[in-house]
């Protein structure tokens, strides 16, 4: 009796784990998918998609770092494209500093000018606290943790002070 139970669960334990594997295999190839074509499925397309051929007046999604401003806008620099500096002029009422990251919708004018109609801007300052701020709350999880638990150097195991 004893050996047909042992049987039952070792193939259960087989099915599992081929069950698992195919989970695994199917989630990953999922995974690829998307971080390979995530931007063909987006509702806005967005300027690296196509730099020049855009039509005017088309609504496009953008995130990048703001260069330079300008009373009544700003200048994003996109990067080099055929030897020659790509910059965008974004019309906006928003004010908005040197470093800021910008994402944002707006609808494409002639010569590289887009007029903003959406936008969400996060400050240089503000991205910098973020990082001081998740330091700070490791190290607190860290004394936290040794507060609590000692490692054991000969069984190399944590184990649960007293």
């Amino acid at each position: 009796m004893k050996s047909k139970i042992s049987e039952y669960l070792k193939k259960i334990i087989n099915n599992r784990a081929l069950s698992l594997t195919i989970l695994l295999i199917i989630f990953l190839f999922l995974c690829f998918y998307y971080y390979g074509n995530f931007m063909e499925h987006q509702e806005y397309p967005t300027v690296t998609q196509d730099l020049f051929n855009y039509t005017v007046g088309e609504t496009i999604s953008f995130s990048i770092t703001v260069e330079k401003t300008y009373p009544g806008g700003f200048y994003l620099y996109y990067g080099r494209y055929q030897g020659k500096n790509i910059y965008y002029k974004v019309n906006s009422s928003q004010e908005v500093d040197t470093g800021d990251k910008v994402y944002f919708l707006g609808i494409m004018e002639p010569a590289n000018q887009i007029i903003s109609t959406k936008m969400i801007i996060i400050k240089k300052w503000s991205y910098y606290s973020l990082i001081l701020r998740s330091l700070v709350a490791f190290v607190i999880l860290i004394l936290i943790f040794n507060k609590y638990w000692y490692f054991n150097h000969e069984k190399r195991e944590f184990r649960r002070r007293k």
